[in-house]
């Protein structure tokens, strides 16, 4: 899993080689990217799915700029950063920017596997982590190294559109559910319980987290461009909610009006 693929390679490049800052504090924090001078590796296991407005200093990190650091009762720094920036979470942030500038400098990795029962190792990583173990893996770190040198880039990486998707799949599903399974307009409605059902298909076919349906509300309202509205009204003596100016592509626009009973 996750977390032992960090303490892996935590211990692979070598504790005095590596810190842990979270995305959140390298944006917000202005003396803790100080940290980052001399090291070779950054590992967050834990990363927080609160809302990213920003990310200037990500993508300084990430490109050859020089990084100009302040520190607590010192005089500031200048750097140049050669930390990778590895995060781990179920749920990363989601990320205001969507540009080309951001998302080829992100890589996502998926690792939908579970692993329970006989399957789950205890302790994992110690037992490989013998000398020769590690040297085993040293050699075929340096033979992908000397692969991704001669491609110039990571094989798997996909096109920078397939990283949005992939990213935001995981950060912000609601919002991909919106821009592919519906169509948006004043012509629009939908049962909450149809929307719904739709979005746990969804889910389920991404692989990704299900929120309950309370939440998949609050998720909606702050999908960007999308205005909606939500009203119950009295059908045949039963009250049933309804999600307004939007609706399922495949369902179409209802025709006519219908009576209202608050």
């Amino acid at each position: 899993g996750k977390t032992q693929l960090l303490r892996l390679l935590d211990r692979f490049i070598g504790k005095k080689n590596c810190t842990s800052i979270s995305l959140q504090d390298i944006e917000d924090d202005s003396f803790a990217v100080a940290n980052l001078e001399g090291r070779l590796l950054n590992i967050q296991g834990d990363l927080s799915s609160k809302w990213l407005s920003g990310v200037g200093m990500l993508k300084k990190l990430s490109g050859q700029d020089p990084i100009y650091a302040n520190r607590k009762h010192r005089d500031p720094i200048q750097f140049d950063n050669f930390a990778r920036l590895v995060f781990a979470s179920n749920k990363p942030p989601i990320i205001e920017e969507d540009t080309l500038a951001i998302w080829r400098r992100i890589l996502p990795l998926n690792l939908p596997n579970v692993f329970e029962g006989e399957k789950d190792i205890k302790n994992f990583v110690d037992t490989i982590l013998s000398p020769e173990e590690l040297s085993g893996l040293l050699n075929s770190a340096l033979e992908e190294l000397q692969q991704l040198l001669d491609r110039g880039d990571f094989s798997y990486q996909g096109s920078y559109s397939d990283r949005s998707r992939h990213y935001t799949v995981a950060s912000d599903p609601a919002r991909v559910f919106v821009e592919e399974r519906c169509d948006v307009g004043s012509n629009f409605k939908i049962l909450k319980s149809d929307l719904y059902e739709a979005y746990v298909q969804f889910c389920n076919e991404e692989k990704i987290q299900l929120s309950g349906e309370s939440q998949f509300g609050k998720e909606l309202r702050r999908v960007p461009g999308l205005s909606i509205g939500d009203k119950q009204y009295q059908e045949e003596g039963v009250r049933v909610r309804w999600w307004l100016n939007i609706a399922l592509k495949i369902s179409g626009p209802e025709a006519g009006e219908i009576d209202m009973e608050v």
